[in-house]
């Protein structure tokens, strides 16, 4: 049995590869990445890549020496100009298919979506279509979601604490110079929840907002 963690480099895939890394620490934990090729000089797929380099070295420095990283590049219109609601069920989709082939018997795949997420409203049909890739390539695997019943804060709390925040990637639309957008949907989940994350901590006098 593997553990297997489809990982972006955002504060959600990062907090999971870090806990299932530190909590199996005698077994090797495989962090897959989806890169599109349709756009490798692309700013977003340029920004996710260093994102993903930088936690790497910083894994090592920590002693976190027992993750195996695999990137999967796939050549599709991926387009982030619109992220309306129905269309989001399909990343999980496209990422399931994409590593079907990189499966083996008994292996645990991980899927960082937290409670904000709109992907885990399409939970039970991800589910049945996990079932209906297990039955074609006859290979038994096992879908998680282990961060469904945490929030953005509760995630950007301990990404704080383990002095990731300036590590992970959170802007789908970066800007030219790579700063995030502060636009798009990842963005305002980021900001909001930082917001919300000072509320929590009585940084924020609520009295003046």
């Amino acid at each position: 049995m593997r553990n297997l963690v489809l990982w972006s480099g955002g504060s959600d895939s990062t907090l999971l590869l870090y806990q299932l890394s530190k909590n199996n620490s005698d077994d090797t934990i495989n962090a897959v990445s989806i890169c599109t090729s349709y756009a490798p000089d692309s700013i977003e797929i340029k920004k996710e890549k260093n994102c993903r380099e930088n936690i790497k070295k910083y894994f090592n420095e920590i002693g976190i020496k027992n993750v195996i990283y695999t990137e999967i590049e796939i050549n599709m219109p991926l387009n982030r100009e619109f992220e309306t609601w129905s269309s989001l069920m399909f990343y999980p989709i496209i990422y399931l298919g994409n590593i079907s082939p990189y499966l083996k018997p008994n292996d645990m795949v991980y899927l960082a979506y937290i409670k904000e997420d709109i992907e885990l409203h399409f939970k039970y049909p991800i589910l049945n279509l996990a079932k209906l890739i297990s039955s074609i390539i006859n290979i038994n695997f096992e879908l998680k979601f282990p961060f469904e019943y945490k929030s953005k804060i509760d995630v950007l709390d301990e990404i704080i604490k383990l002095n990731l925040l300036d590590k992970v990637s959170w802007c789908s639309h970066p800007l030219n110079d790579g700063s995030p957008c502060k636009k798009c949907r990842s963005c305002v989940m980021h900001y909001s929840a930082l917001y919300g994350l000072k509320l929590k901590k009585g940084e924020i006098d609520e009295s003046s907002l």
